[in-house]
């Protein structure tokens, strides 16, 4: 538990770290749509487990279920 905790403190660093870099003079509209599509797509990462396509890629499904659950407690 304590890993996810930490996997999720990091991409929210990382997070703050992509904003400062690149998307502070974007404008509202612009940072909303992006931040909406990227939490879509970490929406479908279940599907992607439950489909096993990460078997597919040769991503266990451990590894895979613990970088599902970080990028979670992210958004």
């Amino acid at each position: 538990m304590g890993v996810l905790f930490a996997l999720g403190a990091v991409g929210a660093l990382l997070g703050a770290w992509v904003y400062h870099q690149y998307m502070r003079h974007w404008t509202f509209r612009n940072s909303l749509l992006c931040v909406q599509l990227l939490f879509a797509a970490s929406g479908m990462l279940d599907v992607v487990l439950v489909t096993h396509v990460n078997r597919k890629l040769q991503i266990p499904d451990y590894v895979f279920a613990v970088v599902d659950e970080a990028v979670s407690s992210v958004s």
